[in-house]
């Protein structure tokens, strides 16, 4: 019952846990405020799973180890924990989403994946190292993350638009290419009952700032042009 005393040991390992929490929690929020499916909880409790598992890892190899069994080999404190990169591998891809040419969810992946970092470092008592690796995670997701929206490069969106009849296809299709963008992939579905066409484009917007750029300009085309539409939907790929 040594985990009911308030040692000196215990405490120090429910303040690695809670470190762990923490921090994991720090990095969690800003992927929550974004909107993503893993945010707050799911990060806290990856980084405090980490922990758990590389003070585990020590204390059972300690365990072994002294008990001096016959046939029992030098363990390593790191089996344990070296899984940890395994399975946090599997519950990033869980996170990482792929339409088209689209894909959204990578820097959340990235984040899992660092979090449990940050959860072995705590665990084996490294909080500087912890502490310094979620300021700078959190450098690159907000501070950064601001100054890449007015870099010029290559965007991919996923514009969709739906309207009534059937005879508009190729206008809308003129009115979007005259915007500038690149059309990589596009798709038709009739509606028979509805009297709906739904019209679905991969494009990428060239060498643009900002998404509005190229975005604005399309939305507007098209809501200028009089067609009878029911539905667009514009959706950008960020992360």
């Amino acid at each position: 019952m040594i985990w009911l005393h308030f040692t000196a040991e215990n405490m120090e390992l429910a303040g690695r846990l809670l470190a762990a929490a923490a921090l994991g929690a720090t990095i969690g929020l800003e992927r929550d405020l974004h909107g993503r499916s893993a945010g707050l909880r799911t990060h806290a409790l990856v980084s405090l799973g980490a922990a758990i598992f590389t003070i585990l890892s020590y204390f059972v190899a300690g365990a072994l180890t002294c008990e001096g069994l016959s046939g029992v080999p030098q363990h390593d404190p790191g089996r344990i924990a070296a899984q940890v990169v395994t399975g946090i591998g599997f519950l990033g891809a869980g996170t990482i989403l792929k339409s088209h040419f689209s894909v959204r969810g990578l820097t959340t992946a990235s984040c899992l994946w660092l979090v449990a970092a940050v959860g072995m470092a705590c665990g084996v008592g490294l909080y500087g190292l912890a502490l310094i690796s979620t300021g700078l995670a959190l450098l690159f997701l907000v501070v950064v993350r601001q100054l890449e929206r007015y870099l010029p490069r290559d965007r991919y969106h996923e514009l969709s638009v739906q309207f009534r009849g059937r005879e508009h296809v190729e206008m809308i299709r003129e009115l979007v290419l005259g915007t500038g963008a690149v059309v990589l992939a596009s798709s038709v579905a009739y509606d028979y009952e509805g009297g709906t066409t739904k019209v679905q484009f991969s494009l990428r917007l060239r060498n643009t700032k900002r998404a509005g750029d190229v975005g604005m300009p399309i939305l507007a085309c098209l809501d200028a042009a009089g067609l009878p539409l029911v539905r667009i939907e514009w959706d950008p790929t960020t992360d």
